[in-house]
This record gives structure tokens, sequence and C-alpha cells, in this order.
């Protein structure tokens, strides 16, 4: 199995919704219980399923809040923006909304397992955090990553435990809460308290993470991009004094890097902090030259989507502002259009 292959069952599992209204007209008295406490969580009620026991409510809890405070990588998603833009409404949910109707075993599985837990992904998953511990290796190397938003605590592992294929996880206990460890013990998953769902590599990594001791709050990433990726200034001055790249000369000087983007304005801008001005102005210049000597290139061939890249990062406006390197970059609607039709072609197809 592969290393992200747990990963990759959660986030399909968190992505692919089925309204509450049509499983529970499917499941039967309990699936109506379980979809009605949803609706109860904005005031942080409690719904009293069929059974008479009483379900927690969802918390709307942060997952930055579970991540480490040390990362060689942190990045977030703010799943409401994304799913919010035009786009993502015309190509994504449709693909969403078929991949709710499969008639086979696993969309079978997968509606109930979302009956079950009470999941309307479209509106209860908020956010998705990553910190990697290593620059190179990336989410392949020791990392952690948490999926946020209005999700019941104590439903998730239930629900994979009950509906998923068994034959593919182990269920342990982990300091009193059950865990799925893939078979390969090489990624955890759990649901901590406040109903965020950790993965991550190493059980230590997950412990920590359904602990949430809010470090991961510290890293800096802004909740108001609709997705963000941050490298710490350590970790960017090692990428930058690698082999044979052109800005040894600056390695020294860096600091943190930030790449924002912003759906809604269709823009992207990375901001490398420098030591000082000059530094910040000797970084614009190292990155103009680079992207001159790019646009002297033949148009490139194959990938559209590679080509039309290329062409954004000649366009791109670089400055140095303060101490600090600025790259601005606009994003064509029609890019945003194409990479959403890529997305729900892929999701169409089960990939």
């Amino acid at each position: 199995m592969k290393r992200t292959t747990l990963a990759t069952v959660m986030l399909v599992s968190a992505l692919v919704g089925c309204s509450k209204k049509e499983d529970a007209s499917k499941a039967g008295d309990a699936s109506k219980a379980t979809g009605a406490s949803t609706s109860a969580a904005t005031t942080n009620a409690t719904t009293t399923p069929a059974g008479g026991a009483s379900a927690p409510a969802s918390t709307g809890a942060s997952a930055l809040a579970h991540l480490p405070e040390k990362c060689a990588v942190a990045a977030r998603l703010d799943v409401t923006a994304f799913v919010a833009h035009p786009a993502v409404k015309s190509q994504v949910t449709p693909a969403a909304e078929k991949l709710k109707k499969g008639g086979d075993a696993s969309g079978k599985g997968l509606q109930a397992f979302i009956a079950e837990a009470g999941i309307d992904p479209m509106t209860d998953l908020k956010e998705v955090a990553l910190c990697a511990a290593d620059l190179k290796q990336g989410p392949e190397g020791d990392f952690t990553i948490a999926l946020g938003g209005n999700l019941k605590p104590g439903t998730v592992v239930a629900g994979i435990e009950k509906h998923g294929k068994a034959e593919n996880f182990n269920f342990e206990e982990l300091a009193g809460t059950k865990i799925i460890a893939d078979k390969g013990g090489k990624m955890f998953l759990g649901q901590a308290t406040d109903g965020v769902v950790v993965l991550a590599s190493t059980k230590a990594g997950l412990e920590a993470g359904l602990k949430g001791s809010g470090g991961g709050a510290k890293l800096g990433l802004p909740l108001d991009a609709t997705a963000s990726l941050l490298i710490p200034g350590d970790a960017m001055k090692q990428a930058l004094d690698g082999p044979g790249t052109p800005f040894a000369a600056q390695a020294k000087d860096a600091g943190r890097a930030l790449l924002t983007l912003d759906l809604a304005k269709s823009a992207a801008q990375l901001r490398i902090a420098m030591k000082d001005e000059k530094g910040a102005t000797e970084f614009a210049g190292v990155l103009k030259m680079l992207l001159g000597q790019m646009a002297q290139q033949p148009a490139m061939g194959g990938d559209p989507m590679a080509a039309m890249g290329m062409a954004m990062l000649k366009d791109a406006k670089i400055d140095a502002k303060g101490a600090d390197t600025v790259v601005d970059v606009a994003i064509p609607a029609g890019q945003i259009d194409e990479l959403a039709k890529r997305l729900g072609t892929a999701m169409a197809n089960g990939k």
C-alpha cells in the first residue's frame, strides 16, 4: 500500500458528499437523527439518535491548532472558499454529486459512512492543513495532516471501521482513543475530541496532533487566503543554498517564504523575507533575470496547463518592498476553469 493511501481514502471520504436528507430517507430513523445533529451543530446542541444515546455536537474546530509548531513546510486550504468559487461549483460539485449516487459497493459504503458520521462535506469541512518535517520529502516524509470543520467527535473512525474495507486497516488504541493504522504502519488516523481528523506518519505525531496544543496556529499561515504555503526561514535558507541553485549568494540572508492564492481575486503572491532592503532588491534582481531567460525560451509543447503556467510566470510582477521580495501573479480565469474541469473529470473517473 502506498504511503498516502489512507490519506487519500480519508480525503475522498470527506470531500465526496451526499445530502443528509437523501441518506436519511435510505438509512432510516438512525440516519435521520444523525443528519439532524449537524444542523444543530452551529449552536453546539446535541441530538438524540434512535438508540437514545446523545450524539456529540460538531465544533467547527480549527485544523491549524492540531499541527506542530515546527515545520519545514506548512500549508492550508480554505475548503469553504474553494468550493464557493464559480468554477468549482460548475465543474467539481456536479462530479461530487455524481459520485455520491454511484451504485457499486464502494460507493454505497461511502454513502453509509457519510450518513452515519453526519457529514456534509461541502459545508462541514472547513479547512485542510499540512505540516511536513522535511522540505525535500514533503508529505512522503514525516508529516501531519489535519481536517477541521463541523465534524462530530467520535464518528469518523467508527464510521470507517463499520463501512470501510477491514483488510486495508488495523484498528488500535492510542492513549485511550481508537485510531486507524495502515497495514504497513506508515500512516495513522484518529479524531480529536473537538472533531478534527488528524493523519500522521508516526504514532507519536498522531498523538501530538490529537492533543491539539495550538502550535500550528503560531506558524503564521493566513486565514484570508484560499490556499497558502509557508517555508520558514531555516528551511528556506537550506533550499536556496542547495547545489546548482542560482540563489546561493542570497541564501544566508533569506527568511521565510509565504505563497498565497486568492481564487476570488484570481491572483497569487509569493513574499520572501530578506535580511534588509538591499537583500530584497538583489533577490528580486535574480528572479527577474531568471524569468527573462525563461521568456526567451521557445514555447513549451505538451501539456497546455504547463504552458499557461509558464506564461503567467513570465508576466509576473517582481518588486522589492522594504525587506521583502514580492512576486505578484495574475491567474487568468480560463486557467482556473481548466483546473476545475480537470479536477471534476478526475473525480468522475474515480482517480
